[in-house]
């Protein structure tokens, strides 16, 4: 159990880096001086980091020849980059000072820091993803994932908590603003959390002149590989790709814009009682701290109801035939309480269910039309938890289930054959992706799977060890062996042989393809939020110098250039919500599409 903590603690800190961009990012980058438009335009590094880092870490760190391995390099490169870019975001206002006054240079640190941020946790991750390759055997697989998976919710759980408390009072030491404190919170859990791993593992090294293929060929060899193999996909995995598309269009808004969507609704409320109230004195960065504050609450909400739906939706969904008669073999009887389960009748198949998780967004994002409050405004938000949590697990089972059933082995004749890897059990760590085979050979071909079977494609290399004292293969061989290269043939972009076991053989060229389809939307979306801005965003009268509602950091009295009616016409805008209703629209032609592959697999 130790060698999964060790291998996964530090997706606890990247969680904590994602919470602080997502609850902070928006409010700062209006804070020193960015329209909502161009907001839109600086989370694009999101997608575009996801799309060019994650390849291209895993090619070049496949071909590293450090003495200290292949991943732990780009792992402590990616880490330091993190650490810099978020401490930058925290400071920017002081950094920027240290060399101008210029507002175009605290923008240009601002939208810098973002990019580095992203770029950076995306090439993290990358290397986190092929360490859990690299030093455990495809039979841990499933728990290591499970592992990695709790350490998200848990990590989102913290981070969004943290977000919500008044930092600079608890913790004055940390910083006279929330953001600082956030900042340097955060680069403590990344650094201690990827501390562990590096040092309690041992990579193995790859010997150089094994490579056969430049890293420029590889990259682009990889791409190929992907478009070729689209087309000769079958139709439930593309019908799962349509599904993504569109459910992203929807997502992406919420993880970004939600921190302003909530605050204005907070900032409506707050200028509209100090109007009714004649006062005459406000701090506004006070009321932009509490409204990202806020706006921070309401995704602690939705975090708290993605966790608890996780542990509690499996055990909703029907399981396989093969299943079944592993549970009954396998288990012991149990007496009394213990051997109560959920009854069938009240179990249904987990496209279905992803169907249900896809209309509750729906559902969550056409309530925009009804609230306006911060209350309402933060329900909306929290409800998005539940559909969050089938987002992040269902469409990479179904995809499981949809590469087996076109391999020789798998059973296609199940109706509710869909591959659940349950995580969530104690003996989770028991669950294997492939069928269990006898000859000494075939469980080689089992290691080489569940190498393809990486994003990375990481191809054969041997398995590392970890300093925590496990050791599944004979510590003679580890102690001598030595990383090779990839021959040709598992190299990145290879179109495998349709007979090399069906698709379990193109898993990672399929996993990158589902990446493509998610991605693509965030793309997209930008566009859609960037125009949507630019067109209803209020745009302050020229004596204020455009900075009225957006960059004011200290206390003001109301006077002829801070006028409260002008605050609260800015807030009154709204414009975030009509990206919401867009998101809507496209999470509702993702139900249907989803409520049509669900028909399609119940009735296989």
């Amino acid at each position: 159990m130790l060698r999964f903590h060790v291998l996964t603690v530090g997706t606890l800190g990247m969680q904590l880096f994602w919470s602080v961009e997502q609850s902070y990012g928006s409010p700062y980058l209006l804070s020193i001086g960015l329209t909502k438009s161009s907001m839109a335009m600086v989370f694009i590094a999101g997608p575009l980091s996801g799309l060019i880092m994650q390849p291209l870490v895993g090619v070049l760190s496949d071909s590293c020849h450090s003495k200290f391995g292949r991943r732990r390099p780009y792992m402590v490169a990616g880490v330091t980059i993190c650490v810099l870019a978020m401490l930058l975001l925290g400071f920017t206002r002081q950094v920027a000072g240290l060399f101008s006054d210029s507002k175009t240079l605290l923008k240009a640190l601002g939208v810098l820091s973002i990019y580095s941020i992203d770029f950076a946790i995306n090439a993290v991750m990358a290397v986190g993803r092929a360490l859990l390759v690299d030093m455990l055997p495809s039979s841990d697989q499933p728990a290591a994932n499970a592992w990695s998976a709790r350490m998200v919710s848990v990590g989102s759980v913290f981070g969004f908590w943290i977000c919500n408390l008044d930092l600079p009072k608890l913790i004055p030491a940390l910083g006279d603003n929330e953001l600082k404190a956030l900042s340097i919170i955060a680069s403590f859990f990344i650094v201690v959390g990827h501390l562990v791993t590096i040092v309690m593992i041992k990579e193995q090294v790859l010997t150089k002149g094994d490579s056969t293929r430049s890293v420029t060929a590889e990259v682009f060899g990889q791409f190929r590989g992907l478009w070729s193999n689209f087309k000769i996909l079958p139709s439930v995995i593309k019908q799962i790709f349509a599904v993504q598309f569109f459910a992203w269009i929807g997502w992406f808004p919420v993880l970004f814009y939600t921190t302003v969507y909530v605050g204005d609704a907070y900032k409506r409320e707050y200028f509209s009682s100090m109007l009714q109230h004649s006062r005459q004195e406000m701090d506004v960065a006070a009321v932009e701290e509490e409204a990202a504050r806020l706006g921070s609450r309401a995704l602690f909400y939705s975090s708290c109801l993605a966790m608890v739906g996780s542990f509690i939706f499996p055990l909703f969904v029907i399981e396989t035939a093969k299943k079944r008669r592993d549970h009954n073999a396998d288990e012991p009887v149990r007496t009394g309480w213990r051997s109560w389960r959920i009854p069938n009748m009240l179990k249904i198949h987990l496209a279905s269910l992803w169907v249900v998780g896809q209309a509750l967004f729906a559902l969550s994002m056409g309530a925009t039309f009804f609230t306006d409050s911060v209350g309402g405004s933060s329900l909306v938000i929290a409800a998005t938890g539940f559909s969050w949590a089938l987002t992040m697990w269902v469409p990479y089972a179904l995809l499981g289930e949809a590469i087996l059933t076109a391999s020789p082995a798998a059973t296609v004749n199940d109706p509710g054959s869909i591959m659940l890897t349950d995580t969530r059990r104690e003996d989770a760590d028991t669950d294997t992706l492939f069928e269990d085979l006898d000859s000494d050979a075939d469980e080689i071909e089992v290691e080489k799977r569940a190498r393809r079977a990486s994003l990375m494609s990481m191809g054969d290399a041997s398995v590392s060890r970890m300093n925590v004292g496990y050791h599944e293969h004979d510590e003679d061989d580890d102690e001598h062996a030595t990383l090779v290269g990839r021959d040709a043939e598992g190299a990145h972009g290879r179109v495998p042989d349709e007979h090399e076991g069906g698709l379990s053989s193109k898993t990672g060229v399929i996993l990158g393809l589902h990446n493509i389809f998610v991605v693509i939307p965030q793309f997209i979306v930008t566009g859609i939020a960037s125009i949507i801005f630019a067109m209803l965003d209020y745009t302050p009268p020229a004596h204020h110098g455009g900075a009225a509602a957006t960059t004011a950091t200290s206390t003001l009295e109301a006077r002829e250039d801070v006028d409260v009616g002008e605050l609260l016409e800015a807030a009154n805008k709204n414009s975030v919500v009509y990206v919401f209703r867009v998101a809507g629209i496209s999470a509702l032609i993702a139900t249907i599409l989803c409520y049509r592959l669900a028909k399609q697999l119940r009735h296989r």
